[in-house]
Formats: C-alpha cells, sequence, structure tokens
C-alpha cells in the first residue's frame, strides 16, 4: 500500500505539471486549494536542494533495499553485482529509484527551460522584476540586469479579492430574520445581461436615505455573486476600510498588479468581473478632509467600466450623488432607489419578533424605516410604547432598558456611565465617530463586552469601536451633557463654534426640550441674542439657524415656542426667513399662519414675508394640502397679479393630495384665456381625478389657435415642453382617453385644413401634406405629425384589440387623408390580418388615384403585400380596378416642367403613371395569367416611363448626399477588368447630380478596388495608361491602390510611365495631370525608411519648376503655412523636408530649397519652414544659413509662423543664438509676430543663461504688448513638471498692477488648470503672487478649482488663500461658490486640533466665510444643503 501512495504522489506531481495551465483555468478551486501548493513545493525551490533530495533518498534506498552489492577483488578492483529474487521490497527499491530519476530529469528539464525564457526575457527588457511568492526562495541561474525581490506578500485575484471583500461580507443584518431585498435581484439580473457599449451601461447605482438598509443590500448582493463560480467580485464598505489611494489598497488585499491590470485580466478568465463599493458617500464631502480616497476610487471606476465584463455596483445616499461635484460626474443611468419596508414586510417581522398587536398605518409608515424597526424590537418586547412614536423616544426606551433597569444590565451602572462618558467625550473632542478600543478596553473591559454583546457598540475588523448608528451617539452626549448640568451657551463660548458642534448642539436641545421647555426656550432666546460688549453676536450664525431649523422639525410646537416666535422672533427678518423655510409639517404651519393672521394677516406682510411664506405653503402642501389650500384661497386676492402669482407658483411643483374639484376651482380662479395656455402644471394634478376636464381645456387651446390661424396656410398648432409633458402624461396614465383626444384633435385639425382636388373623394390637408413616419411616443417639434405618429404607433402595438379594430375601421372611411393613411398604414404592416379590408378599400374607395399623395402611396404599398394573400377572384377585382383608374391630374401639362421633362426624356404628361405604379406591384406572370388585357397595358406603359418613375416613392422625403458619387464598392468589386476600362472611359468629370457616378468618385472606388486586388487590376493601370481618352486621374488612382496594398515597385511603375505620359513636365495638363493630387497621393512616401529615387527627383523638379499662381489671392491671411502646403510648389518643399531622415539625400535637400530661398513666394516659403527643424538631422549650421536666407526679407508673416515641435527655431536657441541676433531685431519691430516669436525669445534666454540682448527684446514684446504677455503665460503653464524658475520669473513679473486687465486675470487664473503638475514651491509662489495681484480680482474659478486640491496638502494655507482671494465680495456665481464652498469644507476638515491656538484666526476667518454664505440669499442654498447633510449624518 505504501509502494501505491508513493507512486501515487509522483503521479500526482507530474500531472500537475503537465496540465497547471488547464487545472488553473478550468477548476480555479482545485488549483488555488490543491494542486497550486503541490506544484509550488515540489517545483519551487533550488535546483541544488533537488539535487541533495534526490542523491540522499537515493543512497537510503541503496542502504534500506541492498540489491546492489559492491565486491573488491585482490587487485583492489570494485566491481559492482545486482542481486535481486523477486521479492516485494527489491521490486519497490527499483520502482522508486526508477521514478525518482524520472522525476529528477523533469525538474531538470524544466529548470533548463524556464532558465532560457528568462535568458530571452532579459535580452528583450533588460531588469527582471521577480516576484517572491511567498516564505519560499528563489533560485536564479543566470541573469544580465537587475532583479527585484519584493519582499511583500501576494496573493491570487480570487483570494485577494475574497480577503478585500471581509468588510461587507462580515455586515450582518440587525433586523432578524432578515428580510430579502427586491432590489438584489433585480441588480443580479443587470449584471447579468449584456451592456451597451456607453460606458456609463455598466455602473449601476443603489441609493436611498440614511439608515434605509443599502449595506444590507450590498452584503447580500456580495454573498449571491461569490457563490457563482463564473463571478470575480471585490467588496468593499468604505466607511470600514482604510486606504489613502487604489495602490496602498492593492498592497493591503496583497495584489500583485495594479487592481485595474488584475480587473482587465481576470475579465479574460470570467463571465464576470465586478466591484461593489458600498457607501461610497463616506468618502464624500462633509466626511472626509481627504478626498484623494474618493478620486482614486473614481479613477479606478473610470479604467475598468469600459471592459465589457466589467460591472461597478455602488451604494450612495441622493443627497452625495447630487450635490459631491466628483460623485455627480459619473452620470450613472441605471439606478435602483432602496425604499422603506413595505406594510406587510414591517408586519411579518413584527410578527417574527412577538409583535402581534395591531398597529394604524401611520406607525407602520414609522416603522418602516429599518432603523426605526430594530429600535423598536429592541425595545417593544419589555416596553408600552406611547404615540406618536419618535427615535428621540425610542433612544429613550433604550436607555431605560439596558442603561437603568438593573435587572438586564449584567454590570455595574456607574461603570457603565463612565465608559459611555469617556466614548462620547473622547469621540467628541476627535470629531470622530469611532475610536480604537485599546483606550478603553483596560478600564471597561467587561462594560465594553456587555454594549457589544447587546449590539449598542460595533467593533470593526481594525479594532475600531463605534456606536451601532451616529443618532445613538448623539443621544448619548446630549442625555449625559443635561445630567451632568453643564451649561451648552457657556461650553460653546470657551471653544470653537465650529461645524463638528452642530451635532451636539441640536441634540442638547432637542433633550432640554423635552426635560425642561423654560431653560429650553431661555437657551435659544440667548443663542439668538446675546452680544459681547462691542456688540457683537456672541454666537455664530450657523448655530442660530441650527437652533431655528430644529424647532421646526418636531412634530408639533410648544406653547413656548409659538409665544417666543410671535414675541420676538417675528419681528426679525433673517430669523424668520430660516423658519419659514423650515417649516414642512402641518402643526407647524397651522401655528406659523395662526402668528401671521394675528400679526395682521396676509395683506400685512412685506412682499420678503409674503415670498418666505408662500415657500413655507410649498413645503407643507405635501401633506397638508387641504388645509394650506384653504388657507390660500381666504387669503389671497385674485383680482392682484402678484398674488395669483405666488398661488401659482405654489402650486406647481407637487403631486398635491386634494380633490380636483378644489384644483378646478383655482384653476379657474387662475386662468385668464386659454391661448396661451396657463397653469399646466396645475391640469397635471387635476388630471389624476379628472382627465374629461383636461381634455376639454387642450381641445379648446387647439380651437382657439386654428381660429387664430384662420387666415394663414400654414396651421401648426404650437405646444411647450410643458404641454407635450402634459399629452405624454395623459396617453401614460388614461391611454384611452387620451388616444381619442389626440383622435378628436387631428379631426379638428384636418377640417380645418383641408382643400379638395378634382376628382378626389378624399379631403388633403395642408397639415399633412410634408408628413414623415417616425418611431417614438413622443412629441417634438410638430405636434400634428407626432400625433398621428403615435396613434399609428399605439395601433401597432394593440392591434387585436377591438378598440384599436373599431378606429381603423372608422378611418378607412374617412374623408380625411391623414386617417386613411393611418388605416392603410396599420392594414400594410399586418396584411394576413387584414387582407379584406386592403381588397375593399381599393375596391370601393380611390385611393389608387384621384387622391391625396400620401394614400395613394400607402395604397401601393399595401397592394404590394397585400396581393399574395387574395384568392384568384380577388385578385382579378383589383387588376381590374387598376385597369379602370383615370387619374384627373394626369391630363395637366405644367408649362415649367416642360424643359425639364424633355431634357430628361420623360413624357409631357403622366397619363396612365398611377396605373403603371400598380401595375409595377403586380408579377408580370401574374398579370399574363389572370388578365391579358392587364399584361399588355403593363408592357405598354413601362415602354412609355423609365422604371425610376414606376417605382412607389413616398410623396415627400429628406436626404441627404455627402462625398462624391460612384457605384457601391460590391459593385465596382464585380466588375471586370474590361468592364472598368469601359467605366473610366464614361465617368470623366464631376456632376451635379448625386443620381450619377462622378469621376472624383469613381477614382476612389477603383482605388479602393485596386488596394483589395491589385494582381486583377494592375493591367488594367497600364492598360489605361496607353489609351490617350483616359485621364490620368484614374492610374493615379490606381498607384494609390497600389501603395495602399503595400505594393511599392508596382506603385513607382505606375508612377515612371505617368511621368513618361507628361514628359517629366511638372507644370502640364495633358489628359487632366494635375502635379498637386500627384504630390498628394505620394504623400506618405517620406514617412516611409527609404524614399525611392523616382519620388524624391519628383519633389525636387516640383519644388524648382512648378509655377506658382500669378494672382496673390491670399495676401491677407496669416495662416501662409496652409496655403502652401495647399500649392503644388509649397508641397513639394514640405514633402522634400520629410525627406531628411535619409542621408543619402542631404545635399540635393539642401543645394534645392538654397537655388528657390530668394526667389520663391512667401507661400512656399512657409511649407518649406513650418517642420525646418527636421534638417538638423543633415546639418545643423547649414541649416541655421538656410533659414537666414529664406528668411532674407524677414516677412512679418513667415516670423509669425505657430511655435510647435518642428519650428526650427526652438532648436537653434540651443546653439546659433549669435546668429538669429538679426532676426530677432527685425521680429522686436514687427507686433504681428510677437504671440510667436515671445516663446521663441523666452526659449533663447532661459537656455542662453539669461542673455541680456535677448532679454531686451523679449521685455519689449512683453512691455508694449498684451498678446505676447497672454502667449507666454499659455505656453509657460503647459511646461507642468518641466516647470522651472525662468518661467515662474515671468509668471510673477506679470502679476504686477500694471498688467492688470480682465484678460490677464483670466489667463493667470487658467494658469492653475496645470498648477498640480509643478512643485509644491512653485505653487506656492505662484498662488502667494496671485492672491497678492489686483489679477484676482477678474477670476478665480480655476484658482478656487485648485485650492480643492491643495486643501489635503495644507488646509490651513488653503483657508488663508481662499479668505484672500474673496477678499473683495464673495462672487454671485453659482460655479463659484460650489467650489469655495467644497474648498471650505475640505480645508475645515482637514484641521483637526480645532483647540489648537495657532489655528484660532483661520479656524475663525473659515467660519465667518460660511456664515456670510449661508445669510447670502442667493447661494446660502449651496451651504445649506451640505450643513444639512452633516446634521443628518
Amino acid at each position: 500500500m505504501g509502494y501505491l501512495i508513493v507512486i501515487i504522489v509522483v503521479l500526482t506531481v507530474f500531472l500537475i505539471y503537465c496540465f497547471s495551465d488547464r487545472i488553473e483555468k478550468n477548476v480555479p478551486w482545485l488549483w488555488r486549494n490543491v494542486a497550486r501548493p503541490i506544484f509550488n513545493y515540489f517545483f519551487v525551490i533550488s535546483v541544488r536542494k533537488v539535487t541533495m533530495v534526490y542523491f540522499t533518498t537515493m543512497a537510503g534506498i541503496c542502504v534500506v533495499f541492498p540489491a546492489i552489492q559492491f565486491v573488491i577483488d585482490k587487485d583492489h578492483n570494485i566491481e559492482a553485482a545486482i542481486t535481486f529474487n523477486g521479492s516485494g521490497f527489491d521490486w519497490a527499491a527499483v520502482i522508486i529509484a526508477a521514478l525518482l530519476t524520472i522525476g529528477y530529469a523533469l525538474y531538470i528539464f524544466f529548470e533548463a527551460h524556464h532558465h532560457k525564457q528568462n535568458e530571452k526575457d532579459s535580452t528583450k527588457y533588460g531588469n527582471v522584476m521577480v516576484q517572491q511568492y511567498g516564505e519560499k526562495s528563489i533560485y536564479v541561474g543566470k541573469n544580465e540586469g537587475q532583479i527585484f525581490v519584493g519582499n511583500a506578500y501576494i496573493e491570487e485575484p480570487f483570494a485577494a479579492f475574497s480577503k478585500g471583500s471581509y468588510e461587507l461580507r462580515e455586515y450582518t443584518p440587525t433586523i432578524h430574520p432578515a428580510i430579502h431585498r427586491d432590489e438584489v435581484d433585480s441588480i443580479k439580473d443587470w449584471i447579468e445581461r449584456k451592456a451597451s457599449d456607453e460606458r456609463s451601461s455598466r455602473l449601476v447605482l443603489l441609493y436611498g436615505k440614511a439608515g434605509i438598509g443599502k449595506s444590507i443590500v450590498m452584503h447580500d448582493l456580495l454573498e449571491e455573486l461569490q457563490s457563482n463560480h463564473d463571478y470575480l467580485v471585490l467588496g468593499l464598505k468604505s466607511d470600514q476600510i482604510e486606504f489613502v489611494d487604489t495602490e496602498v489598497l492593492r498592497q493591503n488585499i496583497h495584489l500583485a498588479k495594479p487592481i485595474e491590470t488584475v480587473v482587465e485580466e481576470m475579465a479574460q478568465k470570467y463571465k464576470r468581473v465586478i466591484l461593489l463599493i458600498d457607501q461610497i458617500d463616506a468618502l464624500s464631502l462633509s466626511l472626509s478632509s481627504n478626498r484623494t480616497p474618493l478620486r482614486s476610487l473614481l479613477k479606478l471606476i473610470g479604467q475598468i467600466q469600459h471592459i465589457p465584463n466589467v460591472r461597478v455596483v455602488i451604494s450612495c445616499r441622493p443627497y452625495d450623488l447630487e450635490y459631491d461635484p466628483l460623485l455627480d460626474n459619473l452620470r450613472i443611468k441605471n439606478k435602483w432607489e432602496l425604499k422603506e419596508f413595505t406594510k406587510d414586510q414591517v408586519e411579518s417581522i413584527l410578527i417574527e419578533n412577538n409583535c402581534k398587536e395591531q398597529m394604524d398605518d401611520k406607525l407602520l409608515r414609522f416603522l418602516g424605516n429599518p432603523l426605526h424597526l430594530y429600535l423598536f424590537i429592541k425595545v417593544k418586547p419589555e416596553e408600552q410604547l406611547t404615540d406618536p412614536l419618535s427615535t428621540d423616544l425610542l433612544y429613550h426606551q433604550l436607555w431605560r432598558k439596558y442603561v437603568l433597569d438593573d435587572s438586564v444590565r449584567k454590570v455595574n451602572k456607574e461603570r457603565l456611565l463612565a465608559l459611555l462618558d469617556e466614548l462620547v467625550a473622547s469621540m467628541y473632542e476627535r470629531q470622530e465617530l469611532s475610536v480604537h478600543i485599546r483606550g478603553f478596553e483596560t478600564n471597561f473591559s467587561a462594560e465594553l463586552q456587555y454594549l457589544l454583546t447587546n449590539e449598542l457598540l460595533l467593533k470593526t475588523k481594525s479594532n475600531q469601536i463605534q456606536f451601532f448608528h451616529q443618532t445613538l451617539f448623539d443621544y448619548v452626549y446630549a442625555r449625559r451633557f443635561i445630567e451632568q448640568e453643564r451649561d451648552l451657551l457657556e461650553v460653546l463660548r470657551g471653544q470653537h463654534q465650529g461645524l463638528f458642534s452642530r451635532a451636539a448642539v441640536k441634540s442638547i436641545l432637542t433633550f432640554l426640550r423635552d426635560q425642561n421647555r423654560g431653560g429650553y426656550i431661555n437657551v435659544v432666546d440667548q443663542l439668538l441674542y446675546s452680544k459681547d460688549d462691542d456688540g457683537k453676536d456672541l454666537y455664530r450664525y450657523h448655530l442660530k439657524s441650527l437652533a431655528l431649523s430644529n424647532m421646526a422639525y418636531f412634530e408639533a410646537p410648544l406653547e413656548e415656542e409659538k409665544n417666543f416666535i410671535s414675541r420676538k422672533i417675528f419681528q426679525d427678518k433673517v430669523y424668520m426667513d430660516v423658519l419659514f423655510e423650515s417649516v414642512y409639517l402641518p402643526n407647524w404651519f397651522d401655528a406659523i399662519w395662526e402668528i401671521i393672521e394675528n400679526k395682521g394677516g396676509w395683506k400685512g406682510l412685506s412682499k420678503g414675508y409674503k415670498e418666505k411664506a408662500i415657500l413655507m405653503c410649498e413645503r407643507a402642501l405635501w401633506r397638508h394640502a387641504n388645509v394650506v389650500l384653504d388657507k390660500l384661497d381666504a387669503a389671497l386676492d385674485y383680482g392682484d397679479a402678484e398674488d395669483c402669482k405666488y398661488l401659482s407658483h405654489s402650486l406647481q411643483h407637487y403631486n398635491l393630495d386634494c380633490g380636483s374639484d378644489k384644483l378646478i376651482t383655482f384653476y379657474n380662479k387662475l386662468v385668464k384665456n386659454r391661448l396661451p395656455m396657463e397653469h399646466v402644471h396645475l391640469l397635471l394634478n387635476i388630471m389624476k381625478e379628472n382627465p374629461d376636464f383636461v381634455c376639454q381645456e387642450l381641445k379648446e387651446n387647439v380651437r382657439l389657435q386654428l381660429q387664430e390661424k384662420e387666415s394663414k396656410y400654414v396651421h401648426r398648432i404650437g405646444t411647450n415642453h410643458e404641454i407635450e409633458h402634459l399629452y405624454e402624461e395623459m396617453l401614460k396614465h388614461h391611454h384611452d382617453i387620451g388616444i381619442q383626444l389626440l383622435v378628436d384633435i387631428l379631426k379638428m385639425v384636418y377640417d380645418k385644413t383641408k382643400f379638395e382636388l378634382e376628382g378626389s373623394e378624399i379631403y388633403n390637408s395642408t397639415e399633412f401634406f410634408s408628413f414623415q413616419r417616425t418611431l417614438g411616443e413622443h412629441f417634438t417639434s410638430n405636434f400634428i405629425e407626432d400625433a398621428a405618429n403615435i396613434l399609428i404607433d399605439n395601433f401597432l402595438k394593440d392591434v387585436d384589440e377591438e378598440k384599436t379594430r373599431q378606429y381603423i375601421s372608422e378611418f378607412s372611411q374617412s374623408k380625411y387623408e391623414g386617417f386613411v393613411f393611418i388605416a392603410l398604414y396599420v392594414y400594410t404592416k399586418h396584411p394576413e390580418k387584414f387582407k379584406d379590408n386592403i381588397y375593399d378599400i381599393i375596391v370601393n374607395r380611390s385611393v389608387l388615384a384621384n387622391a391625396p399623395s400620401w394614400v395613394e402611396y400607402q395604397a401601393v404599398e399595401a397592394l404590394k403585400v397585400a396581393y399574395r394573400l387574395w384568392n384568384d377572384e380577388q385578385k382579378k377585382a383589383i387588376i381590374n380596378r387598376i385597369l379602370a383608374i383615370d387619374d384627373k391630374g394626369e391630363h395637366i401639362l405644367f408649362k415649367d416642367a416642360i424643359q425639364m421633362r424633355l431634357q430628361w426624356g420623360h413624357p409631357l404628361l403622366d397619363i396612365d403613371l398611377h396605373k403603371g405604379k400598380a401595375f409595377y406591384s403586380i408579377p408580370k406572370e401574374e398579370l399574363r395569367r389572370l388578365s391579358w388585357t392587364a399584361y399588355q397595358e403593363k408592357q405598354r406603359i413601362e415602354r412609355k416611363f423609365k422604371e425610376a418613375r414606376l417605382k412607389n416613392e413616398k410623396p415627400s422625403s429628406m436626404t441627404t448626399h455627402t462625398g462624391w458619387t460612384s457605384l457601391r464598392e460590391d459593385q465596382g468589386m464585380k466588375m471586370s477588368p474590361e468592364t472598368w476600362h469601359k467605366s473610366i472611359r464614361a465617368y470623366t468629370n464631376d456632376p451635379m447630380d448625386w443620381n450619377k457616378p462622378s469621376l472624383t468618385g469613381q477614382c476612389h472606388l477603383f482605388r479602393a478596388v485596386v488596394a483589395k486586388e491589385p494582381d486583377k487590376y494592375i493591367g488594367l493601370i497600364n492598360t489605361v495608361l496607353d489609351d490617350n481618352r483616359v485621364l490620368l486621374d484614374y492610374p493615379q488612382a490606381g498607384m494609390q491602390g497600389l501603395l495602399d496594398a503595400g505594393r511599392l515597385d508596382d506603385a513607382l511603375h505606375i508612377l515612371e510611365r505617368i511621368l513618361v505620359v507628361i514628359g517629366n513636365d511638372v507644370n502640364s495638363t495633358i489628359r487632366g495631370f494635375n502635379l498637386h493630387s500627384l504630390l498628394f497621393a505620394l504623400n506618405d512616401i517620406p514617412k516611409m525608411d527609404h524614399v525611392p529615387e523616382l519620388v524624391f527627383k519628383l519633389f525636387c523638379d516640383a519644388l524648382l519648376y512648378a509655377k506658382e499662381p500669378e494672382e496673390d489671392r491670399h495676401k491677407d491671411e496669416k495662416d501662409v503655412q496652409t496655403v502652401g502646403i495647399n500649392q503644388s510648389r509649397g508641397n513639394a518643399g514640405y514633402l522634400m523636408v520629410e525627406c531628411a531622415r535619409e542621408e543619402k539625400y542631404k545635399e540635393e535637400i539642401f543645394s534645392t530649397i538654397e537655388k528657390i530661398a530668394g526667389t520663391a513666394s512667401v507661400y512656399t516659403r512657409a511649407a518649406v519652414l513650418l517642420n525646418m527643424a527636421v534638417l538638423n538631422l543633415l546639418d545643423k549650421k547649414r541649416n541655421v544659413e538656410l533659414f537666414k536666407k529664406l528668411m532674407h526679407d524677414f516677412n512679418p508673416r513667415l516670423m509669425a509662423l505657430p511655435v510647435h515641435n518642428y519650428n526650427p527655431l526652438v532648436y537653434f536657441v540651443n546653439y546659433a543664438v549669435d546668429d538669429l541676433i538679426e532676426f530677432f531685431s527685425h521680429a522686436a519691430e514687427c507686433p504681428e509676430c510677437y504671440r510667436e516669436q515671445v516663446v521663441i525669445l523666452w526659449l533663447a534666454w532661459s537656455h542662453n543663461n539669461r542673455d541680456g540682448r535677448i532679454k531686451v527684446l523679449l521685455d519689449k514684446m512683453c512691455d508694449v504688448s498684451k498678446d505676447a504677455r497672454i502667449s507666454l503665460l499659455n505656453f509657460l503653464c503647459t511646461l507642468d513638471a518641466k516647470m522651472n524658475e525662468d518661467a515662474i520669473c515671468y509668471i510673477l513679473h506679470f502679476m504686477e498692477p500694471q498688467y492688470d486687465s480682465p484678460k490677464m486675470g483670466e489667463v493667470c487664473d487658467n494658469l492653475f488648470h496645470h498648477a498640480d503638475k509643478w512643485d509644491d514651491d512653485y505653487q506656492k509662489k505662484v498662488a502667494e503672487a496671485f492672491v497678492a495681484s489686483p489679477l484676482s480680482k477678474h477670476k478665480v474659478t480655476v484658482f478656487i478649482e485648485f485650492l480643492a486640491g491643495y486643501a489635503i496638502k495644507d488646509p490651513v494655507q488653503t483657508l488663508k488663500w481662499l479668505e484672500l482671494s474673496l477678499a473683495n465680495d464673495i462672487p454671485d456665481d453659482y460655479f463659484i461658490v460650489n467650489h469655495v464652498v467644497d474648498v471650505l469644507i475640505q480645508s475645515y476638515n482637514g484641521i483637526k486640533s480645532f483647540n489648537d491656538s495657532s489655528y484660532q484666526d483661520t479656524l475663525e476667518h473659515a467660519m465667518d466665510l460660511m456664515d456670510a454664505i449661508m445669510k447670502n440669499p442667493g447661494n446660502k442654498y449651496l451651504i445649506t444643503n451640505f450643513i444639512n447633510k452633516l446634521d443628518n449624518e
């Protein structure tokens, strides 16, 4: 048995070695847990160790199994003899020895192969990175270059992702039994589906408010996805993992490569690679001063969302997604909102937890919040809870049970309170919601265990402890604060009154309100109105605002609060505004409205108070609609335009929960007329209960529009987005009524716009003659057309419904063109269902002729599809109907069309054209079979009219055409060389006829077919060169096709023959020759490794001898290089410069250009100069001299050539400044070139030890020209990481007061787009100069964005710069203020030592700015949105 085990082990190792790749791919679990450890153990060890093990084992075999005997004879010779008796021991010795030897040989072979591969890699890459796995040693046989051995422990992706998902996987539901959320199944289905190519389609968002259970859904999703072996999943719980960026995250989960690289690789092996990011809002604006983790995660998402098999699921609160600019940039389209538990779910959980008493809907809705439900379950079995329930009441009961109740509490009460005091004090001081357990476990081990066991505290993987919800921390802090009889106001006066004090103030005021009403009112009074000896407020505005908004948060006001508001607050507009903006609950609305009535009523309010009171009404409407509307109806004056505007504004935003009769009453009072339509938003609310009323209003609006436009030919019905939305909502929620509404409106329009043609029984409509069939049930720009299309779409969708059949039947009998067309269209789409209907309408009505054009067109289309479905009797009847066609319009001669008809070979009259179109849709053999007369008639008509005229074409359509016309490529590929030859002779110009192939189009096509099949067409190219009737455009196109196919030699042969045809005269026009098009065809040749001499000689001849235009049409254009390249001579010079990569052409290039330098036009010289730096490859000094010759006249337009990498001056300034002084001196006298030459001069100055001669010229340009300064600044900012002292010198110089202008301010602000790439010292210098410069008063948008990033590095300095940049005033610009808030919050959060005296001034300035923004009516919502988020987290 032992021998068998040995054999199995050896064979197993051998098989693992042979099939390791297949095992890893097909059975990853087996490879990861069994095969790979065996493989590593036996193979990832040094050769020396293997050799030692081999020989030691062999020696052991020889000792244990002495089958080999050594004999020493008398002459001292050693002889070996094998003794073998066939016993089991002998067989074992031989087998084991043989297997070991085979194994050892295989190992040596493996190492030798591996060694050779390493040598190849070493040769290829130089340095080799060897990543060490685990603690095993690494054998390196031979190496060239350096080997780096990492010390980090590495996991393969599956294990690494599993460990990285620990926090999310271990997050367990707090409510038992767990409730399955449908969102898990929905997101799983989405993950499985194939995504579109759009990046955002691979992202999905799960959003919902705090405490709604997003983490539970993400946890459940992770577990279900990990159970699928086709999926690789990484689940990150953002609020519990610690990382600076994704690189640190990679190290933490022990991945060998960047996460994005691993994801891309694994996406090739797994069906899906999924990234789950739970609570990404934990890294968002208010919770983290360091935005790097969030930015890093978002960058990772951006890098992987283009990979087809990748899916990303993010959970977030809706606030963060809306107000955090980084998250908002994700633009996620796939979203699932996680809502509260349903009533049934709540009842089920309550029953499972032995709570079986009946509860009303209000209480069940409250318990729909998972946090509320969790608290309720935790305290309910032992407590009788009063109604109405609140979070505070639940926490009261929780405290009584787990802290005060001796029967429940298993630890000393005083020690438990001491622990809670220390926990909240430590968290408050640190302004963090978690602390490390080590600070408490020594003194409070039992108490900690008690709180953890009862789930009041939670412990993370990193041994951080926190309350199970932040609201519990707030409650404990406030309760202990009051119980210890501490003075809130005294505490506030003695500390920095910053943002992190808000939670404590709110909790303490809430607790105090419940325990001591008089004391509570006194504290609020002092908080709002106390001042110091200098008359300054003792307490910050944001805390005052908090006290007032928190007051309105409670279910009902206290009498003391109402008295205090009436007595003191109502007279203060600033404070009253806060209250108006905070009230939304019914009881508070009633209280404030009562105070208003006691103070003189609505009419006694100022305009500002009225606006805020209406805002309060809007907030209260959704819960208290009837009462609010009754108050407004009684108070408002409908004869007052302002009052009507207030009412209208208050009604337009909400789904009002009140009867439609009340809303109709308001509507009738508000509406002055129905044209234009007013108060559409109110009709939306009315429509829910009374769609018929809304239909009447819409029809009345259309009637009035038609009446107004009665004298006009076009009766276009006007709508706006609001009205279109109203129609769409009607169709969505009241479909049948909406369809009838569209039918009624179309009938009104068709009747009002009808006109009758002689002989027609169906009316035409001016609103239908330009009809276009479109898909999509939405209104766009043409209401009548859209309405018809929507009817068609709905009829097609519900074609089997009785109501649809009824509509179609009525439409088929209608006298209106639009309705008949709709019926025919639906018939055409379902001929099997409507073949008899098509038969009836064609036989019994004039729809094939003497009808509106759209009806005629659709009738023929219906005939096409239905003909095969009819029996012979029906077919004969249809044929007879066609034979009887006599269209009156065919007998009319239009004089204007006579000339065109004669030109195109059409008959002067269209007699029998309708008959011909109808017969054209019926197969000839059918006509011959059923009616010889019809057959002969069809043949006669086809002889009379061209086929194109007999085809059934839409009456009105729009087509677009781009490029030159030609035959289709598939046609060109099928044509033989002979056919192509005929085609080449046929198409010799470019007519403005889109239906006829053009010369240019056919040349493009010929090039394409030659490129695909060069052997087939090379003979043809030579043939057409011999044919003097063929333009040279075609062989030139063939030459290009040969070049495209990589047939250079064949292409050169064709080129040589073309040059023979033109007699090597570059100015020839024989057979349509054009030098510029030939040079264009050779444009890519200079990019080749070797430029053929034939082509190079052509470039030389063209540059030397090509004629330039006699008339200068471009003398006013500055872009001379573009003009030059688009002229033959200039293009030749440009291409010749490109040939400089070949040394053999050096002399000819220089000598040729030197010959033309003094006589060529400015355009040819510009084309040569454009990329002239390439000539430095041949001769740098001669290139300088050539440059001077080309610039002999110092032409201003040449001196203004653009600065780029191939501009020769960029390189000349490094070694030829002395030769260029004269050139630079002339440039300094030419303002037209300042924008370009100022950059060259700065480079010359910087690269030549700050040459004084250059600086004089440079400063002259900068001093006199704002354009020069702007140009230099724009260049310097692009240096990025290469920013240096020379650049900083001029940047700082340009920020001096003498250069102040709005444009300079904008450019200096834009510098900060690049500042994050500079050294920190340069960032500081430029930022300091900018905030001190008057330039900063013009624009600071980009600078403030820069500060948002800088705040991470230095929040204190950031706040100082922000204060200085906004010293004049806070800009009244949404985007700037939004960034200011971002910078403020990041910087403020970044300063952790709030009580450090060295930071106090900076912190106070920051809070001054926050208070100022909060007080600003226009922008305060930007900061208050954040404040509200901070208060509710």
